[in-house]
C-alpha cells in the first residue's frame, strides 16, 4: 500500500473542486440585463444590513431588515451584469458575515429587451447562492 502524500491530497482536493464546480450554474458568457434582486432570508433569524457588492465597479445594494423566512424585493433601472464577482455580506445575531468574493450563476439566455432578476438565497448552514432567473 502507498502512503499518501501532501501532493496527492491536494490533487484530490483540487479534482473535487472541478467536479463540485461542474454541477453549478455558469457566470453568464455575455452580458445580461439585471433590473431587480430578490434577498431571501432562509435561516431562523432576522437579517440585517443584507447588501450585494461588485468590487469591481463599487455598485451595491442593499436591504435593512429581513425577518426569518422572509424576503427583501428591491428593482433599480437596469444595468448590464458582466460576470463580475461579487460580495454578499449581512449582519446575523450582532455578527458580520460574508461570502467572499462569488459569481452569480445563469443557465438562461438573455430575453433582449427584458431585464432579468438576481435571486440570493442565505441560507441556514451559512452558504450563500446567487442566481439569475
Amino acid at each position: 500500500m502507498r502512503p499518501i502524500t501532501q501532493q496527492r491530497i491536494a490533487a484530490l482536493f483540487a479534482f473535487s473542486l472541478v467536479m463540485a464546480a461542474g454541477c453549478t450554474g455558469l457566470p453568464p458568457t455575455e452580458p445580461v440585463r439585471v433590473g431587480g434582486l430578490v434577498f431571501h432570508n432562509n435561516t431562523l433569524q432576522s437579517l440585517q444590513d443584507v447588501r450585494l457588492q461588485v468590487p469591481k465597479t463599487g455598485g451595491f445594494i442593499d436591504c435593512n431588515l429581513i425577518l426569518a423566512g422572509r424576503q427583501c424585493v428591491t428593482t433599480f433601472p437596469s444595468r448590464l451584469y458582466r460576470g463580475n464577482p461579487v460580495i454578499i455580506t449581512w449582519q446575523q445575531v450582532g455578527k458580520r458575515f460574508s461570502s467572499g468574493e462569488i459569481r452569480i450563476q445563469s443557465r438562461r439566455k438573455p430575453v433582449p429587451g427584458k431585464a432579468a432578476t438576481v435571486f440570493v438565497s442565505l441560507n441556514r448552514d451559512g452558504s450563500v447562492e446567487a442566481k439569475i432567473d
